[in-house]
């Protein structure tokens, strides 16, 4: 009984495991793949590659169903920094089963995709075989050879390959017995050459590569052969640079931004027509000298504080004592009606309840909360009444610039939203914003330093503009270093195309200003009074006004040392200050001379005490304290601790060609 057991088990388990040796065959042959891929590579002596692939596959109706896909890289590194060039692909004709096919061919990052069949024809169970053929130009030429080096099957079929073969025809020109070879085939990155037939056919100028077993969903068979160079027709450096995508598609991005800040200047940027300037012999009616400044540059910068302070000085309410280049204010007495409401405001920030305050950044939370007041002040009183500044039309072309700088970087040549490059990305959008914003404090400030009307304010310009840009120094450099690695990551084209954007972001950021017809005729009235505080002489004055209006019996007040003082930080804020104080050299000298004191002194304002003070230089003088001052508020107001191929070297997958494909 148990031997009839046994037996009886054995002959099932003997049967049960035949069965299942017959049944793997039958499973392997009942699914889709491709049955041969076989790529014809004909090189032409202009340096153009006529690609045939001939695709033979089994349909099962499952992924296979209207037709296959295939896609075709168009996109390379071509070695230096990133650089990479866009290789444009020719279809020449498609057929399946040796008749004309439907095909589409789309965008696909990096990839040309050609989608084979139609979606209203459904494709018979069986053999079918798929034709390809294009052109294009992907020979690499090195110092000492050029080469084929061409993923003739590509990785990323999702098929098995069951045989591939490739070959490639030389013109006759080429020597074929200085003609070397050699392959790879498996996954991506495979070294593997010893699966592969190579056969060098000197007289028939091809070489052809056979795989000696089947390849599996994701593997291909890649060829490199080289050949003398200066046979085929080079491609030129220029040509290779145009073609890379981010030129393309960052000259697009650009010219985008511009035309958008162009459109927004043309609807609300343009200025009004300036009118006939007049020499105003008094400022403005009801303008402080910080708002003239506010209204004149459209916008707050720190030097509105600073002559906010020396107006408030020269209206008997403040003393400013000066004692090695540190600055006391020292109250006096209080607000007049002449005081205006935004340094009303900075006198009950700094001195209300106290006798003096030094500028010091100890105090710079009460300093940045004077500075803001009045910047709010001058912000409600005058923004939108005078002038518009467009922020929603700036912002908007800011927010465009941002976008084109992102889908440039992660779609014009497929590059993958890798972390890094997502993380750069984005820190380099936002880093940028405050590097526009320095840049445009550092023009600012050599635009001033380089206006400045006498040799002594000059240095006192060129002095802070230098501080101001070694300040700003290591965050270019950040900006810069950024700008290098994504670069590296992607193309060099971005570095111009960032630079670009930066440059106009900031250019239009001056330009997308426009003052109303109201404020246009205050601008007017500000410039005539600086015309006055600018101009010595008062007969060319009176001539340039008898021209330019029909009133006469206006006349510049005589000048005296209280208009001197009274309109000085005008003269400070419209950065006329050396003018102003030179029309009154001779007043001033004849002034020390009467009120000589034992050591020599002379006049000295009443608003001020301190060594700086100087007659001989009262230009230069007048013209430095609004500089020195402006320099030491900015320092108060920020807290202490905020500053500061061949040859053995390619690999399945590498070189030109590639891609892979798949059924749909």
């Amino acid at each position: 009984m148990k031997i009839m057991t046994c037996r009886f088990l054995f002959v099932f388990l003997v049967i049960f495991l035949a069965e299942s040796v017959l049944r793997v065959p039958n499973f392997i042959q009942a699914a889709e793949r491709i049955t041969k891929f076989h790529s014809d590579i004909a090189i032409e002596n202009d340096g153009f590659m006529t690609i045939t692939e001939t695709i033979s596959v089994i349909a099962k109706g499952k992924k296979i169903k209207q037709g296959i896909i295939r896609d075709i890289p168009v996109q390379y590194d071509v070695g230096f920094y990133g650089l990479k060039t866009n290789i444009p692909i020719q279809i020449i004709f498609i057929h399946c089963d040796g008749k004309d096919s439907a095909y589409k061919e789309e965008s696909y990052g990096s990839y040309k995709r050609i989608r084979i069949g139609s979606k209203n024809v459904q494709l018979s169970t069986g053999s079918h075989t798929f034709t390809i053929q294009y052109k294009t130009r992907q020979l690499r030429f090195q110092e000492d050879h050029d080469e084929v080096y061409w993923n003739a099957t590509g990785n990323a079929w999702e098929f098995p390959i069951e045989q591939a073969e490739a070959t490639i025809s030389f013109p006759a020109d080429i020597p074929m017995d200085e003609v070397s070879a050699e392959g790879y085939v498996g996954a991506l990155k495979s070294t593997n050459q010893v699966d592969l037939t190579i056969r060098i056919e000197g007289e028939k100028h091809r070489v052809t590569y056979s795989t000696k077993d089947s390849l599996k969903p994701q593997e291909g068979l890649t060829v490199v052969t080289t050949f003398p160079s200066g046979l085929i027709t080079k491609p030129s450096t220029s040509e290779v640079l145009l073609n890379d995508p981010f030129l393309m598609w960052g000259s697009i991005g650009l010219v985008s931004i511009i035309a958008y800040f162009l459109t927004a200047w043309l609807f609300v940027g343009r200025d009004p027509a300036t009118g006939v300037i007049v020499p105003l012999y008094e400022p403005p009616e009801n303008l402080s000298p910080a708002a003239c400044r506010f209204i004149s540059q459209m916008g707050y910068d720190k030097e509105c504080f600073s002559v906010a302070i020396l107006s408030l000085a020269t209206q008997q309410v403040l003393a400013i004592r000066e004692n090695k280049k540190r600055y006391t204010l020292e109250k006096k007495g209080t607000p007049t009606d002449s005081t205006s409401n935004g340094e009303r405001q900075i006198f009950d920030h700094l001195l209300h309840g106290r006798n003096s305050l030094a500028i010091d950044r100890k105090d710079h939370l009460l300093f940045a909360r004077a500075i803001t007041t009045l910047r709010k002040s001058l912000v409600h009183e005058f923004e939108g009444v005078l002038f518009r500044p467009n922020r929603l039309w700036f912002f908007g072309g800011l927010l465009l610039s941002l976008a084109v700088v992102v889908l440039v970087v992660f779609f014009a040549g497929g590059v993958k939203a890798t972390g890094i490059v997502g993380f750069l990305t984005l820190w380099l959008t936002f880093w940028s914003c405050g590097v526009v914003v320095l840049l445009h404090k550092v023009i600012s400030s050599w635009r001033a330093a380089i206006v400045g009307d006498s040799a002594m304010s000059q240095i006192a310009g060129y002095g802070s503009a230098i501080f101001l840009t070694l300040f700003a120094l290591p965050f270019i450099a950040g900006e810069l270093v950024a700008i290098g690695m994504l670069a590296g990551m992607t193309s060099l084209w971005i570095i111009p195309l960032i630079l670009g954007i930066v440059t106009t972001v900031a250019l239009f950021y001056e330009l997308i200003k426009a003052p109303t017809a109201a404020g246009r005729l205050i601008m007017d009235q500000i410039d005539g009074f600086a015309m006055y505080l600018s101009t010595a002489e008062e007969d060319r004055l009176e001539a340039v006004t008898q021209q330019a209006t029909t009133h006469q019996h206006m006349h510049a007040a005589p000048h005296t040392i209280e208009l001197f003082e009274r309109f000085l930080p005008y003269a400070v804020a419209l950065n006329v200050a050396n003018k102003w104080a030179d029309q009154f050299k001779d007043l001033i000298a004849d002034a020390s001379v009467s009120t000589q004191t034992a050591n020599g002194s002379g006049y000295h304002p009443a608003w001020y005490h301190g060594d700086a003070w100087s007659v001989s230089t009262i230009g230069a003088t007048a013209a430095g304290l609004g500089s020195a001052m402006t320099a030491s508020v900015a320092a108060a107001a920020t807290s202490p601790s905020s500053s500061s191929g061949s040859s053995g070297g390619g690999f399945s997958g590498g070189g030109g060609g590639g891609g892979g494909g798949g059924g749909w």
